[in-house]
């Protein structure tokens, strides 16, 4: 489904070939995934995953308002069957934790705002440096600046409440905050082989 034309995907950015080049063997060298949201620019390189039982890591109040959304009448926003269908098996693993620490150094934490169970990730390398991936709870560096987010919201309070904490975090782990929509992402972070350490 072409919903941004800005942008082009071509065969070098599947997620496979993304990962052969950080030396990962896809899909078997892959430990769990996370889904910010379920959003079809967020969850449609899933379906490599599921084969090899790779558990998938979504809210479950995310996944429950985007099929709620799809089945009444295909009016899902972002939402597009197709791509939550590939979801479906023992290894989607819905949680309802507002935080949820996987593994050391990775968890994921309910921010709602951008949807109504929306995630960020938060990650600290092997080196000790501290990143929070936003998914879409923000767009823009600017929306971070000025703390506002006009637009593409489902839950404006949420979003409102959770801004300044995210702050709190960068400022007392030095956390670097990687927005996905960033327009200058890639002059700011590595392209595969290369990988934030």
């Amino acid at each position: 489904m072409e919903a941004f034309p800005i942008t082009k995907i071509s065969g070098e950015n599947s997620i496979e070939k993304q990962l052969r080049a950080i030396d990962l063997a896809p899909p078997g060298d892959v430990s769990f995934v996370v889904i910010s949201h379920l959003h079809l620019d967020h969850a449609g390189q899933v379906r490599p995953f599921m084969d090899e039982k790779v558990p998938v890591i979504v809210q479950k109040r995310e996944l429950q308002s985007a099929l709620s959304m799809l089945w009444q009448g295909g009016k899902g926003g972002a939402y597009d069957m197709s791509d939550l269908m590939p979801l479906r098996g023992p290894n989607l693993t819905p949680i309802s934790d507002n935080y949820f620490e996987i593994v050391d150094g990775v968890a994921v934490e309910f921010t709602g705002g951008h949807t109504a169970g929306h995630q960020v990730m938060h990650v600290e390398t092997r080196n000790g440096n501290f990143y929070t991936f936003t998914g879409d709870y923000m767009h823009l560096p600017r929306e971070y600046e000025i703390e506002a987010k006009g637009w593409l919201l489902s839950d404006a309070d949420e979003w409102h409440s959770y801004i300044r904490k995210l702050k709190v975090m960068e400022r007392a782990r030095k956390a670097r905050i990687v927005i996905s929509h960033d327009p200058e992402f890639w002059s700011k972070y590595p392209r595969a082989p290369k990988f934030l350490e």
